[in-house]
């Protein structure tokens, strides 16, 4: 029996891949430039922007697939190539689960985001993405 999923509506699946293409451009932002990069601010704002979006009303929580991410058990009705590439980044440092909370800022994507970069053995070495994340002051 082949398994059912459900789908996010259109608006939520554009604001999913919005989002996942804000990702892309500030991770690519943050691990290329130094940090007074005028991009750097650029994409930053960007995220945080759509994150307050996200989380108007309460903490947005992405649940983390194989080549996809889902909303609330919903994944994306067609597939979109930034979701799948933010899906594969967070897979490599085994993130299941992301929960964006409201007042998120430019700092803490920054932060977050640079982790993100790393090699991943590299960050297994150092006690895996949440230890690093809790010690750099990640809510």
């Amino acid at each position: 029996m082949a398994e059912v999923r459900a789908s996010l509506d259109a608006d939520m699946s554009n604001k999913l891949a919005e989002f996942a293409r804000a990702c892309k451009a500030a991770l690519r932002a943050v691990s290329l430039y130094p940090s007074g990069h005028p991009a750097i601010g650029t994409t930053l704002g960007r995220l945080t922007e759509l994150s307050a979006m996200l989380t108007a009303a309460g903490p947005f929580m992405l649940e983390v697939r194989p080549h996809t991410i889902h909303v609330g058990e919903a994944g994306p009705a067609k597939p979109d190539t930034a979701i799948v590439e933010l899906s594969d980044v967070l897979r490599r440092q085994l993130v299941g689960t992301l929960t964006i909370n409201a007042g998120a800022n430019a700092e803490s994507w920054r932060t977050l985001l640079m982790l993100l970069s790393r090699p991943s053995d590299e960050v297994r070495a150092d006690g895996g993405i949440a230890s690093l994340w809790g010690t750099a002051g990640g809510p």
